[in-house]
């Protein structure tokens, strides 16, 4: 039971990390987009950030495990 309980705690930890990850990148996005004078707000169209999104939470994950923070 214990370790039912582990696990799921762990799953929901991850869970939790790799949201603020996303969170913290869609705001910084909607941030540097909208917020910031027009000097500081310029985004390259080139890249599609959904992508760039997806890649920063796999190897961030990827890292985590690895390094044995999760």
């Amino acid at each position: 039971m214990l370790r039912e309980k582990n696990r799921l705690l762990l799953r929901f930890h991850r869970l939790i990390d790799l949201s603020i990850t996303a969170g913290c990148f869609i705001a910084a996005y909607f941030i540097k987009k909208h917020i910031l004078p027009i000097d500081y707000s310029s985004l390259s169209t080139g890249p599609n950030y959904y992508l760039v999104l997806v890649l920063i939470v796999m190897i961030w994950s990827t890292c985590f495990s690895w390094v044995g923070v999760w």
